[in-house]
């Protein structure tokens, strides 16, 4: 997540009208993350393939994705 921290991805945050705050972008990124490498690396490589894939308006984020090893380190 943290090569994701970047400008030009904070602007395709923007543009999916998901969030504007940095809580938001972080949400942003886990729901990036969760995408699978091929959508994060392309992103990475080149924001602008994030338009190729169907995110409805205000839906590209996932919290809870951003807190999955902290449930299982807790459950183990």
């Amino acid at each position: 997540m943290d090569l994701a921290y970047r400008n030009n991805l904070w602007a395709a945050c923007a543009a999916t009208r998901s969030h504007y705050t940095d809580d938001g972008f972080i949400d942003f990124r886990s729901w990036l993350v969760s995408r699978g490498k091929e959508v994060y690396m392309n992103a990475l490589n080149d924001p602008d393939t994030l338009a190729d894939i169907d995110i409805p308006e205000g839906s590209a984020d996932f919290e809870k994705y951003g807190y999955v090893a902290c449930y299982a380190y807790a459950k183990k």
